[in-house]
């Protein structure tokens, strides 16, 4: 009896070590809200004064975050080197259907190497730089608060047959107006929050400095006819000391130049943003430039490759936030204010403008649980010929394992 109760205890020291040195943890998130919608008008394409209450998905309005559940690994090579890896799923908590297309692993899915001297470089689909540095510039960091939502606008008939007397070349029908001006428009651009086949490297800490690049592989074939098209990168740097913290990044898509005049270089995009715990509460702000901007459709398709200025909705975009986060024991307050200008390349730079307040408060349940409020109101206006406005309300409920 003895002599097994020494080798239970021998058996179970080697797997203790066995599990210090890999290991893989199962985690997620299930983040559900009621949300009221109040429609505004003209540039919308609700009717004034429409209203929808629904059942959302906290990745599909402003929740606390998408619902997902993933793993996440880890194994000790030894000599400070680690393997890592994380496949995590997106899913709608309403519907129960999986999020990003239907994807199995659709909202990350690499493996890499580790090393706390040497730095981390990752292999697969990954998140973007416009999106993991909105941890500067967003108090929610893609939540309650975020930027990175689509923002329907298209034009009423009145407004559009204003902007069809003015005269502009190329503008003399209704619909030439409409399609000038249709699309959903990002106060923030985000590359689709994550891209596919990405190579990216990350540096160690230096004293607070960290800087990384990415480069996505288009996986198309190069030929006498043909460049390589939707080709993501990017480059970014941080610095963190004490309470302050900052980020910096320039992204692209690289398509293929192969029609006369053809842009080859699109969604252009330089972002910053800063914050700042003064304790009692933490300030964000964040600036973002982005030209030639393309629909994802444009960056994706094998017709990308003869994608010309005038396909381009928008020439220029300028954005800028202002935020703050104020921590009151379980309760947390947040709140930020955005403004986004897209100068339409077809109307000669006239600018369409939007703008977004957020109010938003969460309380902790328990560690694990957190119910959570949002209202959120959206106007804009297009060279002062139009006018829209759309308020969302929403109350919900967040569950993280």
């Amino acid at each position: 009896m003895k002599k097994s109760l020494i080798a239970l205890a021998v058996l179970g020291a080697f797997a203790g070590a066995a599990s210090a040195q890999s290991s893989v943890t199962l985690y997620g998130r299930a983040d559900l809200n009621l949300t009221h919608e109040k429609a505004g008008d003209s540039i919308n394409n609700a009717a004034a004064g429409e209203s929808t209450t629904r059942l959302n998905d906290g990745g599909g309005t402003t929740g606390i975050g998408g619902s997902r559940w993933g793993m996440r690994g880890v194994e000790d090579l030894g000599n400070g080197i680690k393997a890592v890896f994380i496949l995590e799923s997106g899913f709608a908590s309403d519907t129960g259907a999986s999020g990003q297309g239907g994807r199995l692993f659709g909202r990350q899915a690499w493996v890499g190497l580790s090393s706390s001297s040497l730095g981390d470089i990752r292999f697969g689909r990954q998140e973007t730089y416009s999106r993991l540095n909105a941890l500067y510039w967003d108090p929610s960091f893609n939540g309650q608060t975020k930027l990175n939502e689509s923002n329907a606008v298209s034009l009423d008939a009145a407004t559009a047959n204003a902007i069809v007397a003015e005269g502009i070349p190329g503008i003399a029908t209704v619909a030439q107006a409409r399609a000038a001006v249709t699309r959903n428009y990002l106060l923030f651009q985000n590359f689709g929050d994550r891209q596919d086949n990405v190579i990216s490297y990350t540096s160690p800490n230096f004293s607070g400095f960290r800087f990384g690049a990415q480069i996505g592989l288009s996986e198309q074939p190069s030929d006498a006819t043909a460049d390589v098209a939707g080709r993501y990168q990017g480059v970014t740097a941080s610095y963190t000391s004490g309470p302050f913290a900052a980020g910096v990044s320039y992204e692209s898509i690289k398509v293929g130049d192969v029609a006369p005049g053809a842009e080859d270089d699109l969604n252009k995009t330089f972002s910053i943003g800063a914050n700042y715990n003064f304790g009692f509460a933490t300030v964000y702000a964040g600036f973002q430039k982005t030209s030639d901007v393309a629909d994802g459709s444009q960056i994706t398709s094998a017709a990308t490759n003869t994608v010309a200025p005038s396909s381009l909705i928008i020439e220029d975009q300028t954005s800028y936030t202002i935020g703050v986060k104020v921590p009151l024991g379980k309760f947390t307050v947040l709140a930020n204010y955005a403004n986004a200008e897209y100068e339409i390349r077809a109307f000669g730079g006239e600018e369409l403008e939007l703008r977004k307040v957020a109010l938003a408060w969460n309380y902790s349940l328990s560690k694990r649980t957190t119910v959570y409020g949002t209202f959120t109101t959206r106007s804009g206006d297009f060279d002062d010929n139009v006018a829209v406005k759309r308020e969302f309300t929403l109350l919900g409920l967040a569950h993280t394992f």
